[in-house]
Protein backbone atom coordinates (compact mmCIF):
# COMPACT_ATOMS: atom_id res chain seq x y z
CA UNK A 1 0.00 0.00 0.00
CA UNK A 2 3.24 2.24 1.00
CA UNK A 3 4.30 1.89 -2.87
CA UNK A 4 1.03 2.69 -4.21
CA UNK A 5 0.97 5.47 -2.15
CA UNK A 6 4.29 6.60 -3.69
CA UNK A 7 3.80 5.80 -6.76
CA UNK A 8 0.11 8.30 -6.91
CA UNK A 9 2.75 10.68 -5.25
CA UNK A 10 4.87 10.47 -8.20
CA UNK A 11 2.31 10.63 -11.08
CA UNK A 12 0.78 13.81 -9.45
CA UNK A 13 4.36 15.90 -9.29
CA UNK A 14 4.59 14.87 -13.18
CA UNK A 15 8.18 13.59 -12.27
CA UNK A 16 10.25 12.26 -15.57
CA UNK A 17 10.43 8.48 -14.71
CA UNK A 18 9.86 5.84 -12.09
CA UNK A 19 12.54 3.54 -10.85
CA UNK A 20 10.65 0.81 -8.69
CA UNK A 21 11.06 -2.33 -7.05
CA UNK A 22 8.22 -3.75 -6.33
CA UNK A 23 7.41 -5.56 -3.45
CA UNK A 24 3.87 -6.86 -4.87
CA UNK A 25 3.76 -8.18 -8.66
CA UNK A 26 -0.14 -7.53 -8.75
CA UNK A 27 -1.18 -5.08 -6.95
CA UNK A 28 1.70 -2.15 -8.17
CA UNK A 29 -0.41 -2.83 -12.04
CA UNK A 30 -2.88 -0.31 -11.78
CA UNK A 31 -0.86 2.63 -10.50
CA UNK A 32 2.39 2.08 -13.26
CA UNK A 33 -0.13 1.74 -15.76
CA UNK A 34 -1.90 5.11 -14.54
CA UNK A 35 1.83 6.21 -14.91
CA UNK A 36 2.31 5.43 -18.30
CA UNK A 37 -0.73 7.10 -19.31
CA UNK A 38 0.78 10.00 -18.09
CA UNK A 39 3.63 9.51 -20.26
CA UNK A 40 6.08 8.52 -16.73
CA UNK A 41 7.94 5.35 -17.88
CA UNK A 42 8.76 2.92 -15.39
CA UNK A 43 12.02 1.13 -14.30
CA UNK A 44 12.05 -2.24 -12.18
CA UNK A 45 14.73 -2.66 -10.08
CA UNK A 46 15.71 -6.13 -9.02
CA UNK A 47 11.85 -7.40 -9.26
CA UNK A 48 8.89 -7.76 -11.82
CA UNK A 49 5.74 -7.21 -12.33
CA UNK A 50 3.05 -9.60 -13.59
CA UNK A 51 2.01 -7.28 -16.65
CA UNK A 52 5.45 -6.79 -18.21
CA UNK A 53 4.00 -4.75 -21.20
CA UNK A 54 4.02 -1.63 -18.94
CA UNK A 55 7.44 -1.42 -18.02
CA UNK A 56 10.02 0.44 -20.27
CA UNK A 57 13.15 -1.63 -18.80
CA UNK A 58 15.00 -3.23 -15.97
CA UNK A 59 17.77 -2.44 -13.92
CA UNK A 60 19.65 -4.92 -11.95
CA UNK A 61 22.31 -5.44 -9.41
CA UNK A 62 24.73 -8.33 -9.03
CA UNK A 63 21.20 -10.39 -8.56
CA UNK A 64 20.19 -13.55 -10.09
CA UNK A 65 16.78 -12.56 -10.06
CA UNK A 66 16.80 -8.89 -11.60
CA UNK A 67 19.26 -10.28 -14.36
CA UNK A 68 16.82 -12.94 -15.19
CA UNK A 69 13.79 -10.35 -15.70
CA UNK A 70 16.31 -8.38 -17.44
CA UNK A 71 17.58 -10.95 -19.70
CA UNK A 72 13.69 -11.67 -20.47
CA UNK A 73 12.83 -8.81 -21.35
CA UNK A 74 16.21 -8.19 -23.72
CA UNK A 75 16.32 -10.81 -25.51
CA UNK A 76 14.17 -13.47 -27.39
CA UNK A 77 12.96 -17.01 -25.88
CA UNK A 78 15.48 -19.49 -26.27
CA UNK A 79 12.74 -22.41 -27.09
CA UNK A 80 9.14 -21.52 -28.35
CA UNK A 81 6.49 -24.45 -28.32
CA UNK A 82 3.13 -22.45 -29.93
CA UNK A 83 -0.20 -24.98 -29.61
CA UNK A 84 1.31 -28.25 -30.46
CA UNK A 85 -0.61 -31.40 -30.70
CA UNK A 86 -0.62 -35.12 -31.29
CA UNK A 87 -2.54 -37.45 -31.35
CA UNK A 88 -2.32 -41.15 -31.57
CA UNK A 89 -5.22 -43.37 -33.13
CA UNK A 90 -7.90 -41.88 -30.59
CA UNK A 91 -5.80 -40.90 -27.80
CA UNK A 92 -5.43 -37.10 -28.17
CA UNK A 93 -1.73 -36.93 -26.58
CA UNK A 94 -1.24 -33.25 -26.91
CA UNK A 95 -3.85 -30.58 -27.45
CA UNK A 96 -2.60 -27.00 -27.75
CA UNK A 97 0.31 -27.18 -25.44
CA UNK A 98 2.64 -23.89 -25.62
CA UNK A 99 5.69 -23.17 -23.46
CA UNK A 100 8.60 -21.13 -23.39
CA UNK A 101 12.53 -21.65 -22.15
CA UNK A 102 14.68 -18.63 -21.84
CA UNK A 103 18.42 -18.72 -21.68
CA UNK A 104 19.71 -19.54 -18.01
CA UNK A 105 16.34 -20.58 -17.04
CA UNK A 106 15.45 -24.75 -15.70
CA UNK A 107 11.59 -25.69 -16.64
CA UNK A 108 9.95 -27.87 -14.53
CA UNK A 109 7.38 -30.42 -16.85
CA UNK A 110 5.90 -31.73 -13.33
CA UNK A 111 2.57 -34.50 -13.71
CA UNK A 112 1.34 -38.25 -13.89
CA UNK A 113 1.99 -41.03 -15.99
CA UNK A 114 -0.05 -40.55 -19.14
CA UNK A 115 -0.12 -36.56 -18.75
CA UNK A 116 1.67 -36.23 -22.21
CA UNK A 117 5.42 -35.01 -20.84
CA UNK A 118 7.14 -37.46 -22.81
CA UNK A 119 5.41 -36.96 -26.21
CA UNK A 120 5.80 -33.49 -25.73
CA UNK A 121 9.63 -33.84 -25.35
CA UNK A 122 9.81 -36.60 -28.21
CA UNK A 123 8.16 -33.57 -30.46
CA UNK A 124 10.83 -31.49 -29.01
CA UNK A 125 13.75 -34.12 -29.91
CA UNK A 126 12.11 -35.07 -33.11
CA UNK A 127 11.06 -38.16 -32.41
CA UNK A 128 7.65 -37.42 -33.03
CA UNK A 129 6.41 -34.74 -35.52
CA UNK A 130 3.57 -32.53 -34.21
CA UNK A 131 -0.19 -33.13 -35.70
CA UNK A 132 -0.14 -29.30 -35.40
CA UNK A 133 1.82 -26.47 -33.70
CA UNK A 134 4.56 -25.02 -34.77
CA UNK A 135 8.08 -24.54 -32.86
CA UNK A 136 11.25 -21.96 -32.77
CA UNK A 137 14.84 -22.33 -31.62
CA UNK A 138 17.27 -19.57 -30.78
CA UNK A 139 14.77 -17.07 -32.92
CA UNK A 140 15.12 -19.69 -35.83
CA UNK A 141 11.90 -22.07 -37.26
CA UNK A 142 12.53 -25.43 -36.15
CA UNK A 143 10.85 -28.55 -37.14
CA UNK A 144 13.27 -31.75 -36.68
CA UNK A 145 13.23 -34.67 -38.92
CA UNK A 146 15.02 -36.67 -36.46
CA UNK A 147 16.26 -37.20 -33.17
CA UNK A 148 19.69 -36.48 -35.22
CA UNK A 149 18.61 -33.50 -36.50
CA UNK A 150 17.61 -32.12 -33.25
CA UNK A 151 20.78 -33.07 -31.78
CA UNK A 152 22.92 -30.92 -34.39
CA UNK A 153 19.85 -28.14 -33.75
CA UNK A 154 21.13 -28.06 -30.04
CA UNK A 155 18.80 -29.97 -28.43
CA UNK A 156 20.22 -32.98 -26.47
CA UNK A 157 18.11 -35.58 -24.04
CA UNK A 158 19.31 -37.22 -20.96
CA UNK A 159 17.08 -40.16 -20.66
CA UNK A 160 16.52 -41.92 -17.46
CA UNK A 161 18.19 -45.10 -19.24
CA UNK A 162 21.59 -43.54 -20.53
CA UNK A 163 22.48 -44.53 -24.02
CA UNK A 164 26.19 -44.96 -23.55
CA UNK A 165 28.20 -47.32 -24.71
CA UNK A 166 30.05 -49.64 -21.99
CA UNK A 167 33.03 -50.89 -23.44
CA UNK A 168 34.31 -47.84 -24.85
CA UNK A 169 36.27 -45.27 -23.13
CA UNK A 170 34.90 -41.77 -21.72
CA UNK A 171 36.78 -40.46 -24.75
CA UNK A 172 35.11 -42.59 -27.36
CA UNK A 173 31.68 -42.26 -25.67
CA UNK A 174 32.02 -38.36 -25.79
CA UNK A 175 33.09 -38.39 -29.35
CA UNK A 176 31.00 -40.85 -30.79
CA UNK A 177 29.81 -39.96 -34.10
CA UNK A 178 31.27 -36.48 -33.97
CA UNK A 179 35.34 -38.28 -34.36
CA UNK A 180 37.52 -35.29 -34.90
CA UNK A 181 39.16 -36.18 -38.61
CA UNK A 182 42.30 -35.44 -40.69
CA UNK A 183 42.79 -36.72 -43.74
CA UNK A 184 40.24 -39.10 -43.22
CA UNK A 185 42.68 -40.11 -40.23
CA UNK A 186 41.07 -39.38 -36.13
CA UNK A 187 42.91 -36.57 -34.60
CA UNK A 188 43.01 -38.37 -31.57
CA UNK A 189 44.72 -34.72 -30.16
CA UNK A 190 41.65 -33.04 -31.16
CA UNK A 191 39.57 -35.54 -30.07
CA UNK A 192 41.09 -35.31 -26.82
CA UNK A 193 41.03 -31.65 -26.01
CA UNK A 194 37.37 -31.17 -27.19
CA UNK A 195 36.60 -33.95 -24.66
CA UNK A 196 38.45 -32.19 -21.59
CA UNK A 197 36.77 -28.99 -22.79
CA UNK A 198 33.47 -30.12 -22.17
CA UNK A 199 33.89 -32.43 -19.25
CA UNK A 200 35.49 -29.06 -17.68
CA UNK A 201 32.57 -26.97 -18.05
CA UNK A 202 30.82 -29.72 -15.90
CA UNK A 203 33.79 -29.18 -13.73
CA UNK A 204 34.90 -32.97 -14.01
CA UNK A 205 37.99 -32.33 -15.75
CA UNK A 206 39.33 -34.93 -13.29
CA UNK A 207 37.55 -37.27 -15.00
CA UNK A 208 40.17 -40.16 -16.86
CA UNK A 209 39.53 -39.96 -20.94
CA UNK A 210 41.17 -43.40 -21.18
CA UNK A 211 38.50 -45.32 -18.75
CA UNK A 212 35.97 -47.66 -19.76
CA UNK A 213 32.02 -46.24 -18.91
CA UNK A 214 31.54 -49.59 -17.19
CA UNK A 215 33.94 -48.62 -15.00
CA UNK A 216 32.48 -45.62 -13.51
CA UNK A 217 29.74 -45.00 -11.31
CA UNK A 218 26.11 -44.31 -12.22
CA UNK A 219 26.79 -40.92 -11.62
CA UNK A 220 29.70 -40.19 -13.68
CA UNK A 221 27.93 -42.36 -15.95
CA UNK A 222 25.68 -39.20 -16.45
CA UNK A 223 27.81 -37.00 -16.60
CA UNK A 224 29.63 -38.32 -19.06
CA UNK A 225 25.99 -38.62 -20.86
CA UNK A 226 25.75 -34.49 -20.05
CA UNK A 227 29.07 -33.96 -21.69
CA UNK A 228 28.39 -35.81 -24.32
CA UNK A 229 24.89 -33.91 -25.21
CA UNK A 230 27.18 -30.42 -25.18
CA UNK A 231 30.04 -31.66 -27.41
CA UNK A 232 27.20 -31.04 -30.21
CA UNK A 233 26.86 -27.46 -28.73
CA UNK A 234 23.43 -28.24 -27.52
CA UNK A 235 21.51 -25.03 -26.59
CA UNK A 236 18.26 -27.06 -24.83
CA UNK A 237 19.11 -29.81 -22.39
CA UNK A 238 16.08 -32.33 -21.65
CA UNK A 239 16.35 -34.41 -18.06
CA UNK A 240 13.64 -36.80 -18.09
CA UNK A 241 13.40 -38.46 -14.75
CA UNK A 242 17.12 -38.39 -14.13
CA UNK A 243 16.95 -39.05 -10.48
CA UNK A 244 15.33 -42.18 -10.56
CA UNK A 245 18.43 -44.46 -10.17
CA UNK A 246 20.85 -42.21 -8.14
CA UNK A 247 21.89 -41.65 -4.67
CA UNK A 248 21.82 -38.36 -2.60
CA UNK A 249 24.93 -37.70 -3.56
CA UNK A 250 24.59 -38.03 -6.92
CA UNK A 251 21.38 -36.18 -7.16
CA UNK A 252 23.40 -33.43 -5.43
CA UNK A 253 26.01 -33.48 -8.14
CA UNK A 254 23.35 -33.59 -11.10
CA UNK A 255 21.85 -30.59 -9.25
CA UNK A 256 25.09 -28.54 -9.29
CA UNK A 257 26.04 -29.23 -12.97
CA UNK A 258 22.60 -28.19 -13.94
CA UNK A 259 22.94 -24.98 -12.14
CA UNK A 260 26.19 -24.68 -13.94
CA UNK A 261 24.62 -25.23 -17.23
CA UNK A 262 22.21 -22.56 -16.57
CA UNK A 263 24.78 -20.13 -15.44
CA UNK A 264 26.43 -20.82 -18.90
CA UNK A 265 22.87 -19.79 -20.60
CA UNK A 266 21.66 -22.95 -21.37
CA UNK A 267 18.09 -23.96 -21.32
CA UNK A 268 17.00 -26.54 -19.19
CA UNK A 269 14.06 -28.79 -19.10
CA UNK A 270 13.09 -31.42 -15.96
CA UNK A 271 10.71 -33.65 -16.18
CA UNK A 272 8.92 -35.14 -13.27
Amino acid sequence: EGQINVVQEFITKNVDGIVLAPLDSQALIAPVKDARQQGIPAVIFDSGLADESIIVSYVATDNYNGGRLAARRLADALLRMTEICKRFGATQALRGVSLELWPGQTLALIGENGAGKSTLMKVLSGAHAPDAGAMELDGQRYAPRGPHAARLAGVGMIYQELNLAPDLSVEENLMLGQEKSRWGVVDRNAQRQKARAVLERLGHSELPLGTPICRLPIGMQQVVEIARALVTSAKVLVFDEPTSSLGPADVDRLFQTIARLRQQGLGVIYIS
